[in-house]
């Protein structure tokens, strides 16, 4: 259920915008540099693994609710898992020190009800196989960005 799903997540752009423009005060929303453009999505009480990597620096994939902390290091492929025992919506950062972009990387882990997620798993691996259509297709950076 929901194998082979792939996105990149990254901060909402509007978060963005609004640290970019000094935002200050009660002007900020709630989920101020917290909300990311696509979270990641998991069934309730179910065992999840989480796969870490990275291309560039160390990082640190952390969701303090879970009880989890995974170093993401170039050139290594690391694992631990998790099982969120209630639905809800989940917020972690990475907190390894990892350069000028590092308050801009929070972790959205959605649970959902297993029925839920069934249906959000199908609609998406319906959405991928549309994407995968056209397999020659070259992504500009705007194009990941939206995604």
């Amino acid at each position: 259920e929901g194998e082979g799903l792939k996105y990149i997540s990254t901060l909402d752009p509007a978060q963005r915008q609004l640290s970019d423009g000094g935002a200050r005060g009660a002007a900020l929303p709630d989920d101020y540099l917290l909300k990311v453009d696509y979270p990641l999505v998991v069934p309730v009480d179910r065992k999840v693994r989480l796969i870490t990597t990275a291309a560039d620096v160390i990082h640190s994939f952390t969701v303090p609710a879970f009880g989890i902390k995974q170093d993401a290091i170039p050139g290594f492929v690391r694992d631990t898992w998790f099982r969120a025992n209630k639905v809800g919506d989940y917020y972690g950062q990475c907190v390894e020190l990892c350069g000028k972009e590092h308050a801009y990387m929070p972790i959205h882990v959605k649970v959902l009800a297993q029925a839920d997620y069934t249906a959000w798993a199908q609609a998406e691996l319906k959405k991928a196989a549309a994407q995968a259509d056209d397999p020659t297709k070259v992504w500009t950076m705007d194009e990941l960005m939206k995604r």
